[in-house]
């Protein structure tokens, strides 16, 4: 402690935060603080000190639950407890608290956070959840603005969101665990006497020309890469007969909507595929998508609060933020599992990617060589891998859709980071403008912490 300190003793509530935003202001830091109960009201004793050093946060008359919520959320940000009182007011417990951290600078975590509020400010999102590793640890995770307007529920790194089309990566490295194990080749055709699949969802349609691409010539590759000759048609499949479970849709493209072109000669991204390519999945590991995903791929990152969403708000899992704008619980989430189901944070979706991004630090779940396969540009889309949009210094994969947008990357001096936000703004509908600016922020900040949050 300094010679300059001051302290305080017999403050309510209100005017211990006085006194705190006074000293403050003043350059002073809370070093001590104890609450105490007087008449069934809590009072306060604290003690401030004039001095500089590392970032702080400090809270007062906290409920156990939301003492639990502010420690679990202060650590995924680098920070410790220094301090804390425990006190009792009317028989309930109450904590104040102080936390320090001695990772980021305050200045570069306020040039994050300037970053990500006024991107979330200039779209009008209500909540989002940043989360970034640097050479596979993870460094910084915050949660910022409204998880849940009605309930008055702020983001916390720990709230699950949908994650859309980042859920494809995901099919695609649980394809190549299949691979790997010998159970299945990329070259294997889907349809036809001797697919996959074989007939369970009918006879694959045809063209009328009698040079019709055959689509008992797809194979899983195909699927992956998008180029299994099917095309949107001005909407994806996905999107289309609402009423129609999972094998229902199926049945109804495949016996009804003929190929476009030759399987691997073109390419036109297709939710639909990715569908299929979930079927294939159960079909040879023999077990639900989901379940097998999650022993396969998810528990070896050590992840193991990710699922498929549900559709309805009335199916909302725990610490899963509310959607806003469009009709985001007006479609078949589950349905579509494969290739957008998934909720998670992004400090799971940092877990998955530290074991497949081809860094030494900590090991993959993958070979080599199976790596490779996933990020080659011989696809008719040079820009798309397997799963992976594929850029020159990033790989990864962006999600969209009513009520939700994010973005995953791997980029290749590093850094890696996750994104994602409970609505979707139509001034950034693919999540370009987020990916940009948590760029900006990773490349503005000075000096990254050493430590490992995960």
């Amino acid at each position: 402690m300094t010679d300059n300190w001051v302290a305080h003793h017999g403050l309510t509530s209100e005017a211990f935060q006085q006194r705190f935003d006074e000293y403050a202001d003043q350059g002073y830091r809370l070093t001590h603080v104890s609450g105490y109960s007087v008449g069934g009201e809590d009072h306060y004793a604290a003690i401030w000190d004039e001095q500089t050093g590392p970032a702080w946060r400090a809270h007062h008359n906290l409920t156990a639950s939301e003492y639990q919520e502010r420690f679990s959320e202060y650590v995924e940000q680098g920070y410790r407890l220094t301090h804390v009182s425990g006190y009792s007011v009317n028989s309930d417990a109450q904590f104040a608290a102080i936390w320090e951290t001695d990772g980021l600078d305050r200045s570069d975590i306020n040039t994050i956070d300037r970053h990500i509020t006024n991107y979330k400010n200039q779209h009008g999102i209500p909540g989002l959840s940043v989360a970034i590793t640097k050479d596979e640890r993870l460094v910084f995770a915050k949660g910022y603005g409204d998880a849940d307007r009605g309930a008055n529920e702020t983001v916390r790194p720990s709230h699950r969101f949908r994650i859309a089309s980042i859920s494809k990566p995901i099919t695609a490295v649980a394809t190549m665990e299949l691979v790997e194990s010998d159970e299945l080749r990329l070259a294997d055709t889907v349809f036809g006497s001797n697919g996959i699949l074989r007939p369970k969802y009918g006879t694959p349609a045809y063209g009328s020309g009698i040079s019709s691409p055959n689509p008992n010539s797809i194979t899983v590759y195909h699927l992956l890469e998008h180029s299994s000759g099917w095309r949107n048609n001005g909407n994806d499949p996905m999107f289309d007969h609402p009423n129609k479970n999972q094998d229902e849709l199926i049945r109804h493209v495949v016996g009804n909507r003929a190929l476009q072109y030759e399987p691997g000669t073109d390419d036109e991204y297709l939710n639909f595929g990715y569908c299929v390519l979930g079927r294939v999945i159960e079909e040879v590991a023999g077990r639900p998508y989901e379940e097998y995903v999650e022993d396969a791929v998810l528990s070896a990152c050590g992840i193991d609060r990710m699922g498929i969403a549900g559709d309805t708000k009335s199916e909302r899992k725990p610490e899963k933020v509310i959607y806003y704008g469009g009709n985001p619980y007006g479609m078949q989430v589950a349905r579509m599992d494969a290739h957008g189901g998934w909720i998670a944070t992004p400090i799971d979706l940092l877990r998955f990617v530290t074991r497949v991004d081809g860094f030494d630090r900590k090991a993959d779940i993958l070979r080599p060589e199976s790596e490779t396969e996933l990020y080659n540009r011989e696809g008719p889309n040079r820009d798309y891998g397997e799963g992976w949009i594929l850029q020159p210094n990033w790989r990864g994969h962006n999600g969209a859709f009513s009520g939700s947008i994010g973005f995953l990357v791997r980029r290749d001096d590093g850094f890696s980071f996750a994104a994602l936000a409970n609505a979707r703004p139509s001034s950034d509908r693919f999540a370009g403008q987020l990916r940009n600016t948590v760029d900006t922020a990773i490349n503005d900040v000075d000096d990254w912490p050493s430590y490992d949050l995960f």
